[in-house]
């Protein structure tokens, strides 16, 4: 369970790089939309709830502010290493 916490935040920024290229396209399909079908854009293509939404949502991060990512990344790197290091000292059964 070592270096989760620093996965995790590449893998966030990997992600946030790929979106700043891809905005509308990462929002259709890997944002958490509600149920149902919604339009989108001049209606030519809709949007719904997908089960993979549940976890792709979590890398998804507002292009408009740098600061969401840089603080989102702080709070995980500043909370997770904690828990990490706790779960690392944890001997189970």
């Amino acid at each position: 369970m070592k270096n989760v916490v620093r996965t995790l935040i590449i893998a966030n920024v990997a992600v946030f790089l790929v979106q700043l290229k891809l905005k509308s396209f990462m929002l259709m399909h890997f944002a958490l939309w509600p149920l149902g079908t919604y339009p989108v854009g001049s209606g030519t293509a809709t949007v719904g709830f997908e089960p993979w939404q549940l976890l792709t949502s979590a890398f998804l991060h507002s292009t408009d502010n740098f600061t969401h990512i840089v603080f989102n990344m702080y709070g995980l790197w500043a909370f997770g290493r904690v828990v990490e290091q706790t779960v690392n000292n944890q001997q189970f059964f």
